[in-house]
């Protein structure tokens, strides 16, 4: 069972995804269930901006899966990035740098990585 977390940052998250469930509530169950002995997953998708060496420490011991994937824009999400003056992750070098930052920092604690892109 997975869930998606696309960031670390509450703040990013309230922009992009206003009346979607807290990071923190995502990361709870996400514990809850691996402590069941489920097998869990994060969906990194579509990435927003994020710290990976905090997400990854978040999602540490209590996944046991990841997959990544970026951002595929349409201009109504390109507009959002300007208005909230986030342009500077609208590069395909973004994606490119945090996918392998997120996916060397999972493996690095033995947590199997798929990329989506």
């Amino acid at each position: 069972m997975g869930l998606s977390i696309t960031t670390h940052d509450e703040h990013i998250k309230k922009i992009f995804e206003p009346y979607s469930p807290s990071i923190r509530s995502r990361v709870q169950t996400l514990k809850t269930l691996h402590k069941e002995n489920i097998s869990t997953y994060a969906f990194i998708g579509p990435t927003l901006p994020l710290d990976p060496i905090l997400l990854v420490r978040m999602l540490e011991g209590l996944i046991n899966e990841v997959l990544i994937d970026r951002m595929n824009y349409t201009n109504k999400v390109k507009a959002i990035y300007r208005k909230a003056k986030l342009e500077q992750y609208l590069g395909d070098d973004y994606f490119h740098l945090i996918g392998m930052e997120l996916k060397e920092g999972f493996e690095k604690k033995g947590i199997p990585v798929s990329m989506c892109y």
